[in-house]
């Protein structure tokens, strides 16, 4: 079985930023990994995947992107075994594992309780915060070998 990397890039208007700390982060875990990181568009599907990390950034009510909530409703327990909550959010206010979990829950698609979160700042995320995803990844993984 295979383990993937999806992230939220979408961006509400032209010539924003949004989703691009999201990609950060994705870079980050996919370098300690060695998994390549997607994001998520119209046609995303998962598939007999092992470790689904899913990541994005959560708006400052706590929400998440339209195309996150779009493909959890189509993951189901009997293709995804974990699914590992990596996000970030304006001053590292909300994170997304609440939301997620909420949606995943009733489907019976397990999600880690571990997950990472850091805030971002007007220069983005920090160096020591991709670093530190980084390292959160690789022992995600090295927990979850099957």
């Amino acid at each position: 079985m295979k383990s993937a990397i999806l992230y939220a890039a979408k961006s509400t208007k032209e010539g924003s930023e949004k989703g691009e700390y999201a990609k950060q982060l994705a870079q980050a875990i996919a370098a300690g990994t060695h998994l390549f990181s997607y994001a998520i568009g119209k046609h995303t599907f998962v598939s007999e995947t092992n470790v689904l990390f899913l990541g994005c950034e959560v708006n400052a009510a706590g929400k998440l992107p339209g195309v996150v909530k779009k493909l959890m409703k189509n993951i189901k327990a009997d293709q995804v075994k974990l699914v590992v909550v990596y996000s970030t959010s304006k001053k590292g206010t909300v994170s997304a594992l609440a939301e997620v979990k909420a949606a995943l829950g009733p489907a019976g698609v397990t999600v880690s309780e571990e997950e990472f979160f850091c805030g971002y700042g007007k220069n983005g995320v920090s160096n020591e915060d991709l670093a530190t995803a980084r390292n959160f990844a690789q022992g995600i993984m090295a927990k979850n070998r099957m």
